[in-house]
Formats: structure tokens, sequence, C-alpha cells
């Protein structure tokens, strides 16, 4: 399913359930980070209180833009942790990790296809519904956040190890 139409269902959903304008605001962030250096946020919000009678303040989306380290943190905490039990499910002859497969959607599919983590189906079928389906910009920033977190996470275990 390509982005537009999920953040299209999306959209209508948030039209749907009546969701707050924080609610929305949240479940469409990665779409407008995604848009906000090709739209004004005043722009965004007259698209979505046009087309999706969606109403959220262009002020209220130029806030989330500015602390949009925060949006991107928690996305990438939760997919980290996915990362992390994808890693258990590797064994240890195998050339990547968990966050490689987040970082490669055909590495995901093939390890889907071949069914070689079978016991960790649920989160790759996950992460193709729901990682994948991010913008590209989005999922980015994510990346390059975990593997930030992964790589003070190596350091400090290398530093616990000589240490003993």
């Amino acid at each position: 399913m390509s982005n537009d139409k999920i953040g299209i269902e999306l959209l209508k959903h948030a039209k749907e359930e009546g969701l707050t304008v924080r609610g929305a605001l949240q479940d469409l962030f990665p779409y407008i980070y995604a848009v906000s250096d090709r739209m004004s946020t005043r722009k965004i919000s007259e698209w979505l209180q046009q087309q999706h009678d969606v109403k959220i303040s262009y002020s209220a989306i130029a806030k989330a833009l500015q602390k949009s380290d925060v949006y991107i943190q928690e996305t990438a905490s939760k997919l980290y942790g996915d990362a992390a039990a994808l890693d258990f499910y590797i064994q240890s002859n195998q050339t990547f990790s968990g966050l490689d497969v987040l970082g490669s959607r055909t590495l995901c599919n093939v390890l889907r296809v071949e069914g070689l983590l079978d016991d960790s189906m649920g989160i790759l079928d996950y992460l193709e519904n729901r990682w994948f389906s991010l913008p590209e910009k989005y999922r980015d920033a994510c990346m390059a956040l975990m593997r930030k977190q992964q790589k003070e996470e190596r350091k400090k275990h290398n530093e616990e190890t000589n240490e003993g």
C-alpha cells in the first residue's frame, strides 16, 4: 500500500473517529513532517481542512514541527524495541541485525518470504504494514536516531567489557 493511500485512510479515520487535534496531529505527523519542506504550515492546515475536514491550526502544526524531535524520538523508541526483539531471533551467524532489517524493506521481505525468522513474523508484518508505510524522510530521521543510540550502546558495552 502506498504512503498516499495510507495517509488518505489515516485522514479518513481521523475524521470518522472524531479524534482530537492532538490525536490527529500525532497520527498525521510523519506525513506533515515529510511535506513540511514543500508546503507552509498554513497551506498544510488549509489542505487538511478543505480536503478532509480535519481541523488542525497552522500554529499547532508549526509547534509540532518545532518539536519534531519529540515525535521522531517517540517513534524511534518504539521501533528500536522491535529491532532489539528481532535481534533475539536472529542467529549469531547472520551478518545483519534487527536495525538492519528496519533499514531495508528488501531484507524484511526476504526474511518474511523465506520464513527465516518464523517466531518473529508478527514483528516483520508490523514493520511491513506500519514502518515501511511511513514517508522515507521520516523513516530516515528515525533511523539516524536509532543508529546513534545503537552506537552509544555499543560504546558503553565495550567500555564495560574492557573494565572487567
